[in-house]
């Protein structure tokens, strides 16, 4: 898999097979407009490389495009940021997480991350480990189309995932075979 990251208002080169764009847009602004922001930068990133009846399709977990083939789209927030990638795919994952330290990180890991608590609370940086591994079980979950839930012993796996730091930011991304 590979990852390209650009920074909005720059366009990304449309991914070959099995590749990944990621685009983070940097505004302070409320959430709400962050997040129409994100969508209408998908929207124009799709026309350039193209698709000119693309569209968003508003689901319970997450937008879903249509009118661009086999294109996926998975969005992911932070405090000033807003990710969206896009792949040739059948499904996508994306999520960000901060890396910071936090009083309940070990019961949040233990809840909702199951075996990985272990290794995040043996870790050298456990609020490095705890935000990797959060993104990549959010980003599953995503990949999935499935809400945040607790960690049980069925949980959908990832088909392919690679994780990434960027700053203070740890980024995954969940992708088909």
């Amino acid at each position: 898999m590979s990852l390209t990251l650009t920074r909005w208002p720059e366009t990304p080169a449309a991914p070959c097979s099995g590749g990944v764009a990621v685009v983070r847009i940097r505004l302070d602004t409320p959430r709400s407009t962050l997040r129409q922001v994100a969508r209408d930068c998908a929207l124009t990133i799709l026309r350039a490389w193209g698709h000119e009846s693309a569209s968003l399709e508003e689901t319970t977990t997450g937008p879903k495009l249509t009118g661009c083939g086999a294109m996926a789209l998975s969005l992911a927030y932070t405090t000033n940021d807003a990710w969206l990638a896009l792949a040739q795919s059948h499904s996508l994952g994306i999520d960000a997480t901060i890396i910071k330290d936090f009083a309940e990180c070990a019961e949040v890991a233990r809840i909702y991350l199951g075996p990985s608590s272990a290794v995040i609370a043996g870790s050298d940086d456990p609020a490095a480990a705890f935000a990797a591994a959060w993104s990549r079980h959010e980003a599953t979950l995503k990949y999935h189309r499935l809400p945040l839930t607790e960690w049980h012993p069925h949980m959908p796996k990832a088909p392919r995932h690679l994780s990434v730091r960027e700053a203070d930011i740890a980024l995954s991304v969940v992708l088909d075979r």
